[in-house]
């Protein structure tokens, strides 16, 4: 007896050993032999039963918040569970082994999307870990770095708050409900060692089967000939889906745009983040729902099918049918949808920048197929994909106005092929650049014309002149930095040159003063021809009154001159005098010292005569330098009021 329990004993303990590692788990249920039926069907035994998805996330950091692009790029850790009918095991078959790990790519996954994300936003591509439990309960867990477009308020600035939203959507499964799972949330506060959390979770409900999918697919994967195989998976690929092939396939196409991720005007492209769908029919692909339990639609791959190879013209790197996600319905509709970032050229008008609306076109084309084969159209009239896009539309920098539906028929080699044209109308948000640009360099100019005012005879004036152009000069480098090189420049960029322009010619009026009050002290009088010209017709032009001061200088001139002519009279009678008297009274000490006096007094008139001649030409060049520094200044206001008022015109025609 003792023996028997002996081998007994050693026979389990090899058995044991024998199913003691994860391999053999994955080995009982199939999981590393890729199934199409793992893979590509949603794991329900009835398709009427519903699948729950409940989702969690922990937010770690933000990593970066960029206003000018109104996008948010945060730090989170995702988790995401459901159940899988199909998996399961009783751990104390293979010695107690309740749970294993293995590639996501090997199983269904719910096709779980981040609306607001710039990039592809697909989260069963992001490295998703999976972990299956012995029930058949499937975790994937993730660690992820999200770009998402967020309407910022920047009001405050910068004692603001923001609050963005983190959509996580399904493409290929409708109606779905939201409700919060405090068990989920009890489970994953645990498994995170978070405290004082209160983290919701989605729950996903999902009203479709892949039942009919694993007959479908019985016919491409298994139970016949390579040949056979090969020929029907070739047809449901590459073949257009027709059973006449002069029919034509009408595809009808739908667009929603999202938000303006960024305008690059220095590369005249525009940057879109839009939700693209497009359906068509599929003669080969059939079932009547009664003979399968009801089911009428499915999703799956669109690898599998074959697919319109639709792309847009003015993009290229972006490809509607890269991840795209498909449904087929009973009658042979198949609808695929996908969300697009895609960044086109435009050809951009900013002669009213930064008060300028933009018109940028999206092409879809398709290139191997011709209005005989494949004909596109649009789903949704121009007013009714203005009006959806109008509500989910981002506002950040540009803000949407029409979108205009096009349907044409391009020429091309003697051929015509189909093309749908979306012409997006945005407009630009100016507040920023009137902020930043506008009113920094009107504020410059009127410092500029306050300072004409300065004193003429100190050097202060030029000095502060040719500051307030330095900073002029650095408005003007950041406001090259994005404009392109066109041949019609913005109207701001004229107006800038126009003020740098005048401010140059009033450094060099500033220069010219100075030279002509040096000359007052050179060269004592004013020319003839410059009196002429400018204090008489110029000043005359300028309402400046000169009479008053010339007839003064004059009449200074008349007196000096009878001045002269009488100081050199009693000069000469003065030395008459003196010979008189030096031979009459050359002997008397007393007239001696009066004759001294009176040569001294003589010397000094002769002096004040010569300094007030010199005093009243130095004010005849004040008078000429005053009359054209208010020239210049009349002249600046002037052009300054009429490129502000043309600007003002053009910005609000």
């Amino acid at each position: 007896m003792k023996i028997f329990l002996t081998i007994l004993y050693l026979g389990f303990a090899v058995h044991c050993q024998e199913v003691c590692e994860y391999h053999n788990v994955t080995d009982a249920l199939g999981i590393l032999q890729q199934s199409a039926r793992l893979i590509y069907s949603r794991p329900v035994k009835n398709w009427k039963d519903p699948t729950y998805v409940s989702i969690d996330v922990i937010f770690r950091a933000v990593l970066d918040m960029d206003e000018k692009l109104q996008s948010l790029t945060t730090l989170l850790d995702f988790e995401m569970t459901w159940q899988n009918e199909f998996l399961s095991w009783d751990p104390q078959n293979f010695c107690g082994i309740f749970r294993v790990s293995f590639p996501a790519e090997l199983i269904w996954i719910p096709d779980i999307n981040i609306l607001e994300t710039q990039a592809h936003g697909d989260l069963r591509v992001m490295g998703l870990r999976t972990q299956l439990y012995y029930n058949g309960l499937i975790q994937g867990r993730n660690t992820l770095n999200v770009a998402t477009k967020c309407s910022l308020d920047l009001y405050k600035f910068p004692f603001d708050s923001q609050k963005c939203n983190l959509t996580f959507v399904l493409h290929s499964y409708t109606e779905i409900s939201e409700v919060w799972d405090k068990d989920a949330q009890t489970r994953f506060t645990a498994l995170w060692n978070t405290q004082d959390r209160h983290v919701p979770s989605l729950q996903a409900r999902i009203k479709k089967s892949g039942m009919l999918m694993n007959i479908l697919l019985c016919k491409v994967f298994s139970g016949s000939p390579l040949s056979t195989e090969s020929e029907q998976s070739a047809r449901l690929i590459y073949s257009r889906p027709v059973k006449n092939w002069k029919d034509p396939t009408y595809v009808s196409i739908d667009v929603i745009f999202r938000a303006v991720l960024d305008m690059d005007e220095k590369l005249q492209s525009l940057t879109t983040l839009l939700d693209f769908e497009m359906t068509w029919q599929n003669e080969f692909l059939s079932w009547d729902p009664q003979n399968f339990c009801g089911i009428f639609r499915v999703s799956f791959p669109a690898e599998l099918i074959w697919i319109p190879d639709i792309n847009i013209l003015e993009t290229e790197k972006s490809d509607p049918m890269e991840g795209l996600r498909t449904q087929l319905y009973y009658n042979g509709l198949i609808q695929g949808r996908n969300t697009l970032n895609v960044a086109t050229k435009c050809s951009l008008d900013l002669y009213k920048f930064p008060f300028d609306s933009q018109k940028c076109n999206l092409t879809f084309v398709l290139h191997s197929y011709t209005v005989a084969d494949v004909i596109i159209n649009n789903a949704s009239s121009a007013s009714l994909v203005t009006s959806v896009s109008l509500k989910t539309f981002a506002k950040g920098e540009w803000s949407l106005q029409n979108v205009d539906i096009f349907t044409v028929n391009a020429s091309r080699q003697g051929e015509e092929w189909s093309t749908v044209i979306y012409q997006i109308s945005i407009k630009r948000a100016p507040i920023l650049y009137v902020i930043n640009l506008i009113i920094p360099a009107c504020l410059l100019v009127f410092v500029d014309v306050a300072s004409m005012f300065i004193p003429m005879e100190g050097g202060e004036r030029l000095g502060f002149k040719i500051t307030v152009v330095l900073g002029f000069s650095v408005l003007l480098l950041i406001l090259n930095d994005f404009l392109p090189n066109t041949d019609q420049p913005p109207i701001l960029g004229v107006f800038c040159m126009v003020c740098l322009l005048i401010m140059i010619i009033s450094i060099m009026d500033s220069i010219f003063i100075s030279y002509m009050l040096h000359l007052s002290a050179v060269r004592p009088d004013v020319p003839n021809w410059l009196k002429l010209w400018v204090l008489k017709r110029l000043a005359y032009v300028l309402r400046i009154d000169t009479s008053e001061e010339t007839q003064q200088s004059r009449i200074a001139g008349a007196q000096n001159k009878g001045m002269v002519e009488e100081a050199a009279r009693s000069q000469e009678s003065s030395l008459q005098v003196r010979n008189q008297s030096t031979k009459e009274f050359k002997d008397i000490p007393e007239n001696r010292l009066l004759k001294r006096i009176l040569l001294e007094l003589l010397s000094v008139r002769r002096h004040l005569i010569s300094t007030k001649k010199e005093e009243d030409a130095r004010s005849q060049w004040h008078l000429v330098a005053f009359v054209l520094d208010r020239f210049i200044l009349v002249l600046y206001l002037l052009i300054v009021i009429i490129i502000i008022v043309v600007v003002v015109f053009v910005w609000t025609a």
